[in-house]
C-alpha cells in the first residue's frame, strides 16, 4: 500500500534540489499516476509548490516544471561564527533578501553572543516587519559539533561557556518559530550540494577557516555520524608532535593549516630572515593569501606547506569514501587554481591514480554568508520533510 505521507516527503525532497516536471517525478517515484497527481495538486493548493504556466490538465500540453514555492514563507539563517556573527533573511528557496553582520569580534562568550544575535533579529523585525510576519523558521549554524536530532550544540572550543547549549529550544521559544541546528561546515556543505544538485551525488567540503571542519553530503543527505561528531576533519592528525590545538591534542590539521597556523608559520619565516612585501606591515591570514596571489615568495612558501598537509589529509578522505567532488571553502579558497594545482601535485604522491582519477577538486565560489544560507536551507528541509 502506498504511504502518501512518505511519497509526499520524497516529492518535496526531489523538488528541493531541482525543478522537475510531473513526468520526471513519476520516473523517479514509480507510483500510480493518479496518486502522484493527487499529491502534487494538494501541495499546489496549499501553496507549498508552484507550477508556473500550467492552467489545465490538458493532455498534449507543454510540460511545465514544478518547484518549491519561494513565497511559501521567509527564513532566517544564522551563522554564529567564532569571530563574527552573520544573519540573513531569505525567501523560501534561500534567496537572500537582506543580510547583516554583528560587530562583536574576537573571542566570544555564550551570553554576549546570543544577545548579539537577538539584537540583529530585532533589527530584521524593525526593518522588514511585513517579511518578518511571513517568516516560517530559523536555521542556526554552529561553529562546533552539534546533535541535530535534539537541537543541542555540543561544544565550540572558540566560544567561552558554549557547551551542551539547547539552541533550537532557545530560538523556537523566543520567537515562536521552528528552529533547526546544523554545524557551520555542514551548512556550507548543504549549500554546495544544492548548487551541485545535478552534478555530484557524493560531495566532500573542506571548510578552511580559523577552525577547520568538513561536511560529507551523500545523495543529498548530510552525514552526521553515530554520535553526531562525524567529519571532524580539523582534528585528524596532520603532523606528529605538531602545534598545540584548541582541542588539547597536538598536530591537528586545524592547528597546522587553519588561518592562525598560516599567520604563525609566516611570521616564523620572517623572524628567520625571509624577505616579504609584508615585512613591517600588519600580518593576517588574509594579507598573506593576498600576497601569495601577487607572487610574494615567503607567502607562497607558507601556502605550499599548508597545501602539502591539507593534501595529505584529503588523501585519506579520497581513499576512504572516494567522493565525486571535493570543494575547498574558506579564505584559502581565494587562491583558486593556484591552490588546486598545489593540492593535485601532492595528492598524486599520496593517492593511487584510480582513486584520484574521478574526484574533481574545486574552490568554493560562495561568499562569507554561505553558512547562514546553508542554515536557512536546513530549516527549510525540516519544515518540508524532516518533521
Amino acid at each position: 500500500m502506498i504511504n502518501k505521507s512518505e511519497e509526499t516527503k520524497k516529492i518535496l525532497r526531489l523538488l528541493s534540489r531541482a525543478n522537475l516536471t510531473r513526468q520526471q517525478l513519476n520516473q523517479h517515484l514509480r507510483i500510480r499516476v493518479s496518486t502522484l497527481q493527487h499529491i502534487i495538486n494538494g501541495l499546489i493548493s496549499e501553496g507549498v509548490i508552484a507550477e508556473p504556466g500550467r492552467h489545465s490538465a490538458r493532455t498534449g500540453a507543454k510540460a511545465h516544471e514544478l518547484s518549491i514555492n519561494p513565497s511559501c514563507g521567509n527564513l532566517i539563517g544564522i551563522d554564529f561564527g567564532a569571530t563574527q556573527t552573520r544573519v540573513i533573511l531569505s525567501d523560501f528557496n534561500g534567496k537572500c533578501i537582506a543580510q547583516y553582520k554583528g560587530a562583536y569580534g574576537g573571542i566570544k562568550e555564550k551570553s554576549a553572543g546570543l544577545e548579539e544575535i537577538f539584537s540583529i533579529i530585532n533589527q530584521v523585525q524593525q526593518e522588514h516587519p511585513e517579511l518578518w510576519g511571513k517568516t516560517t523558521g530559523i536555521g542556526f549554524s554552529d561553529p562546533g559539533p552539534v546533535n541535530p536530532l535534539e537541537g543541542i550544540s555540543l561544544q565550540a572550543n572558540n566560544i567561552l561557556n558554549w557547551k551542551n547549549v539547547p539552541v533550537e529550544k532557545i530560538f523556537s521559544e523566543k520567537y515562536n518559530l521552528p528552529a533547526a541546528l546544523i554545524s557551520a561546515s555542514q551548512a556550507k556543505g548543504l549549500l554546495e550540494s544544492y548548487t551541485e544538485s545535478k552534478e555530484s551525488q557524493s560531495l566532500f567540503v573542506a571548510d578552511m577557516g580559523k577552525g577547520v571542519g568538513a561536511a560529507w553530503i551523500y545523495h543529498g543527505e548530510v552525514y552526521f555520524g553515530s554520535t553526531y561528531t562525524g567529519m571532524e576533519f580539523g582534528h585528524t592528525m596532520a603532523a606528529e608532535s605538531g602545534a598545540q590545538c584548541v582541542c588539547g591534542k597536538r598536530g591537528c590539521l586545524e592547528a597546522e593549516v587553519g588561518s592562525g597556523a598560516i599567520e604563525r608559520k609566516f611570521k616564523a619565516r620572517l623572524a628567520d630572515g625571509a624577505q616579504s612585501s609584508l615585512r613591517g606591515l600588519p600580518v593576517t591570514a588574509e594579507t598573506i593569501i593576498l600576497a601569495a596571489q601577487e607572487g610574494d615568495s615567503t607567502a607562497l612558501d607558507t601556502i605550499r606547506e599548508s597545501a602539502h598537509l591539507l593534501a595529505k589529509s584529503l588523501s585519506y578522505v579520497i581513499q576512504m569514501i572516494n567522493p565525486e567532488k571535493i570543494v575547498i571553502d574558506g579564505m584559502i579558497a581565494q587562491l583558486q587554481d593556484k591552490l588546486i594545482s598545489l593540492l593535485l601535485h601532492h595528492l598524486g604522491d599520496y593517492c593511487p591514480a584510480q582513486t584520484l582519477a574521478r574526484t574533481k577538486i574545486t574552490c568554493s565560489l560562495h561568499d562569507e554568508f554561505a553558512s547562514a544560507r546553508g542554515a536557512a536551507l536546513w530549516v527549510r528541509e525540516k519544515l518540508l520533510y524532516r518533521k
